[in-house]
């Protein structure tokens, strides 16, 4: 689905994630479904990263913004 079906934002997305403490997804990870396991004591600042992906990933489906090396 545009624009995630470019490498970049894929990237991008996948950036954010691991912006969570206790969350290492691997670069391949597009081309499978991991499983994310969250600790209880996910503080207020690591929900708040955590949450911030998903709604960055819907803000760029719907109206997407280029990101650097996108033409």
């Amino acid at each position: 689905m545009p624009p995630f079906d470019q490498d970049s934002y894929k990237i991008e997305f996948l950036r954010r994630l691991n912006e969570v403490p206790g969350i290492d997804l691997p670069p391949d990870v597009s081309k499978r479904r991991p499983g994310v396991l969250l600790a209880p004591s996910l503080n207020e600042a690591s929900l708040t990263t955590l949450f911030n992906a998903p709604e960055w990933f819907l803000a760029e489906a719907t109206n997407p913004t280029p990101l650097d090396g996108d033409t």
